[in-house]
C-alpha cells in the first residue's frame, strides 16, 4: 500500500458493503436456515468487493445470531468483541491466507506458500470458541500448487462448524477438484452512479471527479476507492488532457515533462491503464450509439479506427517497458502515433 493510501479503510474494517444487496441476503437467508455450505468461492474481478462481502460474512458467523441488527443484511451490532476481534484478524476461531510481507526484500510474497495452508490445517484442528471457524483465503489465485492440494483436504473433510471463503478473481486458474467442492457467488460490477455516489459519500469528491473516477472505475468500488485516494484522480485528468491534446502537436512536451521523472512511476502505471480504458469506452459506447458528450477526434472516430490506437498505445507501452525506453520519448511516440492514425481515419 503506497503512502498516498494508508488511509483507505481496509476490507476488514469496513463495515459496509457497496452493492451486491442480492447476493447478502442470499448468504443471510442461509444462515437464518441454517443450509450454509462449508467451502465457498466468491469470484469477481479484483475491487469488486469480495473481501469486503467475507470480513461481513465472518462477522455474521463468529457473532452469532442473536446478533443481526435486521432480516435482510449480514449487518451485526459493530460495538462488540467478536466484531472488534475480526475487524484486527485477531478473532481465535478466524483464519486469513494471503500472501505474506518479506521482511528481507521489502515486498510481499508473490504467492500462498504450503507451508502457510499446513500451519493453518493445524489451528483448524484445535478447539474452537465459538462451535465456528471461519477461514478466508485472500486471494486463492495467489496458491501456488501445493498449497491448492493441502487446502483440498480441508474442503474434502471440514471440520465441524468451519467456514472456507475463497476468494477468487480468475476462476480458471483454480484446480477443478477445489471449484468441485465449494459453491460459488459471482459479485459483478455495480453501476457506475452506484460507484460514483460511493465515491461521493465515502471519500468526499466532487461530483465531477467521482463521475471521472466511477466511469473508469469497471463498476468496481474497490478499484474506484484505490485510485481516489491514489494518484487516480491526477492520473485520470491527465488522460483527458492527453486525449484532448491529440487534436494538436502542442502539449505533449508536457506530458512527457510529468510522466518520465522516476518519481512518477505510480503516476506512470495508473496513466496509462486509465488512457487504454477511456479509449476502450470510447469505443464501446459508439459502437453501441451511445450519446458521448466528448468533442475531440475520439467521439467523432469509428469503433474500429480506436481499437487500432488502444492496440498501437498497448504495443508501444509493452514494447517500452520490456526494452526500459526512455519515458518521455515513449509518451511523445504514443501522442504522435495516436494521432497519425486518427488523421489517416478522416
Amino acid at each position: 500500500m503506497t503512502e498516498e493510501q494508508e488511509d483507505i479503510l481496509p476490507p476488514n474494517e469496513r463495515l459496509t458493503l457497496t452493492g451486491h444487496d442480492r447476493q447478502e441476503k442470499f448468504l443471510r437467508q442461509l444462515i437464518g436456515s441454517n443450509t450454509l455450505s462449508n467451502g465457498w468461492m466468491l469470484t469477481g474481478p479484483e475491487g469488486i468487493g469480495k473481501a469486503t462481502l467475507a470480513y461481513r460474512l465472518a462477522r455474521a458467523v463468529l457473532s452469532g445470531p442473536g446478533s443481526f441488527t435486521d432480516e435482510e443484511t449480514l449487518a451485526v451490532v459493530p460495538d462488540t468483541k467478536p466484531v472488534r476481534l475480526v475487524n484486527q484478524k485477531a478473532h481465535p476461531d478466524l483464519f486469513v491466507l494471503e500472501r505474506q510481507w518479506d521482511e528481507k526484500k521489502q515486498r510481499y510474497a508473490t504467492e500462498i506458500s504450503v507451508e502457510i495452508v499446513r500451519d493453518f490445517i493445524a489451528d483448524m484442528g484445535r478447539t474452537s470458541e465459538t462451535g465456528r471457524r471461519v477461514a478466508i483465503i485472500d486471494c486463492a489465485d495467489d496458491l501456488n500448487r501445493n498449497a491448492a492440494n493441502a487446502l483440498l483436504k480441508v474442503l474434502e473433510e471440514p471440520p465441524k462448524g468451519a467456514l472456507v471463503l475463497l476468494l477468487v478473481n480468475a476462476p480458471g486458474r483454480l484446480l477443478p477438484t477445489i471449484k468441485s467442492r465449494c459453491r460459488a457467488l459471482s459479485l459483478q460490477p455495480l453501476p457506475e452512479e452506484t460507484v460514483e455516489t460511493f465515491l461521493a459519500e465515502d471519500v468526499g469528491l466532487s461530483p465531477d471527479e467521482a463521475r471521472n473516477i466511477a466511469g473508469i472505475s469497471g463498476g468496481r468500488p474497490g478499484y474506484a476507492l484505490h485510485l481516489a485516494k491514489g494518484e487516480g484522480l491526477e492520473a485520470a485528468a491527465l488522460a483527458d488532457d492527453f486525449i484532448a491534446a491529440l487534436e494538436t502537436r502542442a502539449g505533449l512536451h508536457g506530458f512527457a515533462d510529468k510522466l518520465a521523472p522516476k518519481a512518477a512511476d505510480t503516476l506512470w502505471r495508473s496513466f496509462r491503464t486509465i488512457l487504454l480504458q477511456k479509449i476502450s469506452q470510447q469505443a464501446r459506447r459508439i459502437a453501441s450509439h451511445e450519446t458521448v458528450a466528448d468533442t475531440s477526434h475520439l467521439a467523432t472516430a469509428s469503433p474500429a479506427t480506436l481499437v487500432r490506437v488502444w492496440e498501437e498505445l498497448k504495443r508501444l507501452i509493452e514494447t517500452g517497458d520490456a526494452l526500459n525506453t526512455d519515458r518521455g520519448q515513449l509518451v511523445l511516440a504514443m501522442g504522435i502515433r495516436s494521432r497519425a492514425i486518427l488523421k489517416e481515419a478522416l
